[in-house]
């Protein structure tokens, strides 16, 4: 107590109330909201709606494309016949055409209706995005880290697209929640669930596996998790591993589909450091033809450079952050040992470097969505370095950021915005000039002769 008989400001304050080492704190001018001043689970709620919203708006309006007609025709087999199917083909998307299943039979197969449990997915990472950054950061980092995942490019592209990519990211926002759960307040139960919820990702994308190692490296950095905490995330993982071992096992069958050749170090460069958070996929023709004319008054049509742009932002924004780190640190090492980049890191890097580096090495396996699970990683660090540049400034960066994203945004709810396919203007020839027992023959699709 002080003179005055009031309590002096450091005295009365926790030590579990203190903020996380390797976060700055900046002072809070005049006019600026105090975020930590109101309850942080609210946010969550905010954030999760506002990404559904964005992932929802006008993600009826593209034409389906060839993967999306992949999920249709699966789903509208019988369960019996979907299930002989996974034994041949696409096993690892076995889980969510059973699902699209029953959900087509209730709700139909418009566009609207197939990509709307993927827009609701995509709010429902934000917010857990939310809740993953609060417990490693602040509340003002964690909105800002919820509202760049639902901003950014492979997730609205993900929130539109009737695949299992936006569930992936869910999960696994979900399995890294738990887990930081489990390491500060164990229990079976939850130890448990982080087992079941990193095995449900594994079953809807194998990929997801790759989840796992990075949280091996995250228990091991994090100075905070204890040796009790890292022996029974060992367990909890194993139990994990049993339960996607049947997948898996049926899945090492079925290798020769996944990814796709990636020709030469500028290809690796544009896919890993653009397209893959900051462009989705791109909306040119099948064969790889890019017929986009910039256009002044078409937003949309300036996606190439504005992803290249925003990508450039973004990178800068996270190496900002990095070196504010390392530079408190006076270390080039040990400010990853610090949260929140001894979780983002590895959750952001892992998974690229061992898909691209198999890819390099042995068989292609990468295709940038497939790795989507990463992207509220990526969304963390690009708000801790947002929160690392000072209070003058930050708008300005975010500004850029938010005006570099909106020319993608637009491009991917164009008519032809996926890979240029345009079944809904031929679905509307055929229909205007069918005649009782016309027929349709499909040509394969070349360079020369698009089908």
């Amino acid at each position: 107590m002080s003179q005055s008989g009031r309590p002096q400001g450091t005295a009365g304050r926790s030590a579990g109330s203190a903020r996380p080492t390797g976060v700055r704190t900046a002072a809070r001018g005049e006019g600026e909201p105090d975020l930590r001043a109101r309850p942080a689970r609210w946010y969550g709620w905010a954030v999760g709606a506002f990404g559904t919203l964005v992932a929802l708006l006008w993600s009826w309006h593209p034409s389906l494309w060839t993967d999306e007609s992949a999920s249709i025709s699966a789903a509208g087999r019988s369960v019996g016949d979907l299930w002989r199917m996974v034994h041949t083909v696409d096993v690892v998307h076995g889980c969510y055409y059973l699902f699209l299943h029953y959900w087509t039979e209730m709700f139909g197969r418009s566009a609207f209706a197939i990509r709307l449990p993927s827009a609701v997915l995509v709010g429902v990472a934000a917010g857990l995005t939310v809740v993953v950054a609060q417990r490693l950061a602040d509340t003002r980092v964690a909105v800002s880290a919820g509202v760049v995942v639902a901003l950014l490019p492979r997730i609205t592209w993900a929130g539109m697209e009737a695949r299992p990519y936006a569930a992936t990211v869910a999960l696994a926002a979900a399995a890294t929640a738990v887990l930081l759960r489990a390491t500060s307040r164990p229990s079976v139960t939850v130890w448990v669930g982080y087992s079941v919820l990193l095995a449900a990702g594994c079953y809807l994308n194998v990929y997801v596996a790759l989840l796992g190692v990075a949280h091996l490296c995250s228990v091991v950095l994090d100075r905070r998790v204890t040796a009790q905490a890292r022996r029974a995330w060992l367990a909890s993982a194993v139990g994990a591993a049993v339960l996607s071992a049947p997948l898996l096992w049926v899945a090492l069958g079925q290798t020769g589909q996944l990814g796709s050749a990636v020709r030469g170090p500028f290809d690796w460069l544009r896919n890993v450091v653009v397209n893959q958070w900051f462009l989705g996929d791109t909306p040119t023709t099948t064969t790889g033809r890019d017929v986009t004319v910039l256009r002044l008054g078409d937003v949309g049509s300036w996606w190439a450079p504005a992803a290249v742009v925003l990508a450039i932002a973004g990178w800068s924004t996270v190496a900002f952050g990095v070196v504010r780190a390392a530079v408190r640190h006076r270390s080039v090492w040990t400010w990853v040992r610090d949260r929140p980049f001894a979780w983002a890191v590895p959750w952001a890097l892992v998974p690229t470097v061992v898909v691209v580096g198999y890819s390099v090495v042995g068989s292609p396996v990468y295709s940038p969505r497939y790795l989507t699970f990463a992207a509220p990683a990526v969304a963390l660090l690009i708000a801790t370095g947002l929160d690392a540049v000072a209070r003058n400034y930050r708008w300005v960066v975010a500004l850029v950021l938010l005006v570099a994203t909106v020319p993608v945004y637009v491009s991917q709810r164009h008519l032809y915005a996926k890979n240029g396919s345009d079944w809904v203007s031929v679905a509307g020839v055929v229909h205007a000039g069918r005649q009782a027992g016309d027929c349709i023959y499909y040509t394969p699709a070349t360079r020369e002769r698009p089908a």
